[in-house]
């Protein structure tokens, strides 16, 4: 799994995603970018992202290797995104077939997509956007694919209300949950500001990537509690999408966070 944060903000987007990515044989490893910047903007995708690999060592299916194909050389306010969709569901439709019925995932929830994918951007205007396809598995024998896409344009973006996507269990409960056991998250003013966010002229983008870094961070530690699995890593990418389409990578985890991170290791093992 996966957690994507983004956050409308003064700048343009603050984007964020964890680096968890698990192997083909199941194995996860802290390490692997979910961020690839596009032209005026950034794509991610969560879900079932990659399947497998033929005999020539080849993935049967890679979302974003598909994405980049589909973006390479176009702004995104000018793709068709009919074209994206399939461009997307047929090849997954095809790995899955190859599956057998029971190595197949289950059949999408209707709040849980087998894949989404999201696109970050600005238009010429310098007004953000977001581009998201989302394929759902309604059926698994035989494989039946829903493809679908929505947009949400600048009039979704004045707030700088975060845009949490795959992983929202945690935020889900600061904002608006009363398990005790996040109180302490609650408190911090990181949160409370974005609980009842602000314009986002108004919204720094220090403010939104410290939100986008911590929220990544509290989802990978305390995720478990409320019924998740430990699938979200504790570091993460962040990228600021400014409102001139310039992509930029922020720094990673500092000295600092490393250490208040392996303190707090330490003192699980030790319990």
């Amino acid at each position: 799994m996966t957690c994507v944060v983004a956050v409308p903000v003064r700048e343009g987007f603050i984007v964020a995603a964890d680096r968890l990515t698990t192997g083909n044989d199941g194995s996860k490893l802290d390490e692997g970018p979910k961020l690839f910047p596009v032209a005026r903007g950034v794509v991610t995708a969560s879900g079932k992202t990659g399947i497998g690999t033929n005999p020539a060592g080849n993935n049967l299916f890679d979302a974003h290797a598909v994405m980049r194909e589909q973006l390479s050389g176009k702004l995104p306010e000018s793709v068709d995104w009919t074209t994206v969709r399939h461009a997307l569901g047929t090849p997954l439709k095809r790995a899955l077939d190859d599956m057998t019925a029971d190595a197949r995932p289950p059949v999408s929830t209707a709040t849980a997509s087998l894949l989404q994918v999201l696109t970050y951007y600005v238009d010429d205007a310098g007004a953000l956007n977001l581009s998201a396809v989302f394929v759902k598995l309604r059926q698994v024998e035989p494989v039946l694919l829903d493809l679908d896409h929505k947009r949400a344009g600048p009039q979704n973006f004045e707030l700088s209300r975060p845009l949490v996507a795959a992983s929202v269990e945690v935020w889900n409960e600061i904002g608006n949950g009363v398990d005790p056991r996040f109180d302490d998250l609650r408190l911090l003013d990181v949160y409370q500001r974005f609980v009842s966010p602000a314009r986002a002229e108004d919204t720094s983008a220090d403010a939104g990537e410290a939100f986008a870094r911590r929220l990544i961070r509290d989802t990978s530690e305390r995720k478990h509690l409320i019924g998740g699995a430990r699938d979200v890593g504790p570091t993460c990418d962040v990228v600021l999408v400014g409102r001139n389409g310039s992509v930029l990578r922020l720094g990673g985890d500092d000295d600092e966070q490393r250490r208040e991170r392996n303190k707090r290791k330490r003192e699980r093992r030790n319990r």
